[in-house]
């Protein structure tokens, strides 16, 4: 029989070695041996991967006598602490660190730090019995600015309460279990601690996920486009993975595929009449010229201009560009574009001409210069096609719908808050917020701005990743009409036999009839099968689709190699992408 709630077991551990304990001449000795100094060091680094684990083996070591009591609880205590202040310092950096703000900060991180402000110590209270919640809420306090020095004391209180109640409660539970089922006790506990972890993170979960839908209704149609759920905003798993690092499986496997081909270059064979085959450095122009006359009629209007030397009259080249839109039968608004562009670097609106002087004073000398009619359709679709050569029809590979980046009022917060609690949003909040130099951001005006409820504000014109823009599978749409009108467009063109054609169209259902849409842009081979960022998407998914895509292009090429055209030089093929490199430095800002 059991004199007290704690073990025989136990008892010695808080009792008859609590003599040895209070010593601290023992317990540096353990300190400094080399083994205990290698249990110190992992119960101080476990609290960093999960506290529930850390005080678990912390339980165990006591029950059996292993360390020291003090020393356990110490050298967790301090673990927790650690972590607590490392937390938010990940906050607080990423605040001036713009991959680590993109990776670590997000709506939930935002809320946390709105309501941290007004009772950190009932939140960080909070955390400690919520498991999943600890790095969102002090991620958040370093994001929030939340004084550090009501942080560092709460976390020292509420862990100094939380920590020794805790190891109470496993030994307590520990002995007892092992009393009835021997040596499974810990692992049993371990199982039991476990579920209960998941069981209240679930919870958490469906609360936080509850209070995000009730502050941010979707409007129930979107733009001419299937509607948006709160999933589908989600930043996509693929899309959270730093792009050199993402991108680095997929040129392995263009090199493999490669050296199997014996050419690096033989997908630039695809389309042998575009420079490059159209993965950089080509003109947007060369595309729309190549299409046939009795089909451009699909293509939206555009005249070159070229911005001569600075010495040069600004106002004589305004003028020559005005009478160049007159003579296309264009007017304002006009969307600006370079000719050699990428990833929507330097696209802006112009609303007259003032505008257009402003965009033609930072524009690089002898650069062409795009001036296209604004297309007001606010639905937007990516349409990538395929042709095998010597065969008279090819097909749609993929029909993505393009979401604008946006976001939705709440009748209460201005559009910089939206911005900064929407998932998608705040995820390119740096170029949102014209906090990069590639971009101008939202009106200065217009932030603080309390849009109304249900609202839908579109906060970029650019409608491509670099910006946040949502990208969902739209294959379920395509038709045989639609179709038909893209085969007519591609085969027009002199040796087009892959591309992406990005278009506005008025809705879906006079798209899948093949009308009422207008082509912005046409890429080459480096058209991205971009419906591979659909948030619904695993990451293998992705990556299996877009293989497939680098597969398809050394097909293309290498039929095309033995009808006798021959791909682009490497020496070329890199030099073209370093001056085209250069060239998006020296563009204007996008909008």
């Amino acid at each position: 029989m059991r004199g007290s709630c704690l073990s025989r077991k136990a008892d010695r551990s808080w009792g008859n070695s609590g003599t040895r304990l209070l010593q601290p001449f023992t317990v540096l000795g353990q300190v400094l041996d080399p083994s205990g100094f290698a249990k110190v060091t992992s119960l101080l680094v476990l609290p960093f991967a999960h506290e529930d684990l850390a005080i678990v083996i912390g339980g165990y070591i006591i029950v059996n006598n292993i360390m020291p009591a003090t020393l356990v609880a110490l050298s967790i205590y301090g673990g927790i602490v650690a972590s607590d202040f490392a937390l938010y310092g990940i906050g607080a950096a990423a605040r001036h660190v713009p991959w680590l703000n993109r990776y670590a900060i997000d709506a939930r991180v935002v809320r946390f730090g709105d309501k941290l402000k007004r009772n950190v110590f009932g939140l960080v209270a909070l955390c400690r019995v919520v498991p999943g919640v600890v790095f969102v809420a002090f991620v958040a306090c370093g994001w929030a600015r939340v004084s550090f020095l009501r942080f560092v004391a709460a976390s020292l209180i509420v862990s100094a309460l939380y920590l020794p109640l805790m190891l109470y409660l496993v030994i307590v539970f520990g002995d007892a279990l092992d009393d009835h089922v021997g040596l499974w006790a810990w692992p049993v506990l371990l199982v039991l601690i476990g579920v209960t972890s998941l069981a209240r993170k679930r919870i958490f979960a469906f609360c936080g996920a509850t209070e995000e839908i009730a502050d941010t209704p979707l409007p129930h149609s979107t733009f001419g486009m299937p509607p948006l759920s709160h999933a589908d905003r989600k930043v996509a798993a693929a899309e959270r993975i730093p792009p050199f690092l993402f991108y680095l499986p997929l040129v392995l496997n263009w090199l493999l595929l490669g050296f199997r081909h014996r050419c690096l270059t033989l997908p630039t064979a695809a389309n042998p009449t575009i420079f490059t085959g159209g993965m950089w450095g080509e003109t947007k122009s060369s595309y729309f010229r190549d299409v046939a006359p009795d089909e451009r009629r699909w293509i939206a209007d555009f005249v070159i201009v070229e911005r001569q030397a600075q010495a040069h009259d600004l106002g004589t080249d305004v003028d020559k560009a005005l009478r160049a839109v007159a003579e296309a039968g264009l007017a304002f608004p006009l969307v600006a574009k370079p000719d050699v562009g990428w990833h929507g670097h330097g696209v802006r609106c112009l609303e007259d001409r003032a505008a257009l002087e402003r965009y033609m004073a930072h524009f690089p000398d002898g650069v062409p210069l795009m001036l296209q009619r604004y297309v007001p359709y606010a639905a937007e679709a990516a349409v990538l096609y395929a042709r095998m050569p010597d065969e008279p029809k090819g097909e749609i590979l993929s029909l993505t719908f393009r979401y604008f980046p946006h976001v939705v009022g709440d009748g209460q917060s201005t559009l910089r808050m939206l911005i900064e609690r929407d998932p998608r949003a705040q995820w390119k909040s740096s170029l949102h917020l014209g906090r990069d130099a590639s971009h101008r951001g939202v009106d200065m005006r217009e932030l603080d701005r309390v849009p109304e409820r249900g609202e839908v504000v579109r906060i970029a014109l650019i409608g491509n990743q670099r910006a946040g823009a949502l990208y969902r599978d739209g294959r379920r749409y395509l038709t045989a009409a639609l179709e038909e009108r893209f085969n007519a467009i591609a085969t027009s063109m002199r040796e087009f036999h892959y591309g992406r054609f990005d278009l506005r169209f008025e809705n879906v259902e006079a798209l899948m009839r093949g009308e009422n849409f207008s082509i912005v842009e046409i890429n080459g081979i480096g058209g991205e099968a971009i419906d591979c960022w659909d948030p619904h998407l695993s990451v293998r998914e992705v990556y299996r689709r877009l293989a497939a895509q680098q597969r398809l292009l050394f097909a293309l090429g290498e039929r095309n190699l033995a009808r006798g055209f021959e791909p682009t030089e490497v020496g070329e093929f890199l030099i073209s992408l370093i001056r085209q490199g250069q060239l998006i430095r020296r563009y204007p800002a996008s909008t």
